[in-house]
């Protein structure tokens, strides 16, 4: 019901969001409407629309602008990640670092969306997959600043899978 209340009411809808957003150490349910945000209905996540894409962009960038050392960072966990590589260009995650990737805070918490999320089988070979996911991104990717964070990011990863391999082999023994 609220996917479809957010279709045809979206600004009005918007207005109600970023105002919990503004009140997110207040509002106890902040990561369920972040992760609506981000992944809209997740009954069928190959077909959902997260509701973040619903809402208009403008309206977004405009409040975020309105205090962007506090809200970009607010907005970040919000962002619907790219399922893939070729729908990366128009996402708004790659306009998240393009806006605002200048903060420290922004391209921390934009990692820690993107390892948001759950998997079957071995951890490492998960991590892999996400390294691999952000390697085709930087390929198709002009922005160096951008490049940067993929770079950050892969380098973090490169630690996380070895220890997984490490944690892996002795869980065997």
């Amino acid at each position: 019901i609220l996917d479809a209340i957010t279709e045809e009411y979206s600004a009005q809808v918007w207005e109600q969001v970023s105002g919990l957003l503004e009140q997110r150490t207040h509002f106890s349910r902040i990561t369920d409407l972040e992760q609506w945000l981000r992944e809209g209905d997740n009954s069928d996540r190959e077909t959902a629309k997260p509701a973040l894409m619903r809402m208009p962009r403008q309206k977004i960038w405009e409040w975020v602008d309105a205090d962007t050392k506090n809200r970009a960072w607010y907005l970040t966990p919000c962002v619907p990640k790219p399922l893939s590589p070729e729908e990366w260009k128009t996402s708004p995650a790659r306009e998240v670092l393009l806006r605002y990737g200048n903060q420290k805070e922004v391209r921390g918490a934009l990692i820690g969306n993107y390892l948001t999320d759950t998997w079957l089988g071995p951890p490492s070979v998960h991590y892999q997959e996400k390294q691999d996911y952000l390697s085709q991104i930087r390929d198709i990717e002009d922005n160096e600043d951008i490049i940067d964070w993929i770079d950050e990011f892969v380098e973090g990863l490169d630690e996380v899978i070895i220890g997984e391999k490490i944690h892996e082999e002795r869980e065997l023994w």
